[in-house]
């Protein structure tokens, strides 16, 4: 059994928004995503590489625009066990 948290922040440093929990890699993504859908809406061009950023594992993506999006990083990680309770993103 495993489970997934993510976030976005400032390299280096704990999360500005988050860590939230997901059971689903997909989610997590679908869900970073939502957050910064204006961000992409501006700029379609990262999106994929955004997607593309995250395996099996997950992963970390680094903006091009970080004063824009708000965030420098967007992280997934996965972790063994059960996602904690009353953690759903």
């Amino acid at each position: 059994m495993t489970h997934y948290s993510f976030g976005s922040g400032m390299a280096g440093c704990l999360y500005d928004n988050g860590p939230h929990f997901a059971e689903t890699l997909a989610e997590a993504r679908e869900t970073l995503e939502w957050m910064f859908d204006e961000y992409f809406a501006e700029h379609p061009e990262e999106l994929e590489l955004f997607r593309a950023a995250f395996d099996a594992a997950g992963g970390t993506f680094y903006f091009e625009r970080p004063a824009e999006a708000g965030a420098q990083i967007a992280e997934i990680s996965r972790h063994s066990g059960p996602m904690p309770e009353g953690e759903e993103s």
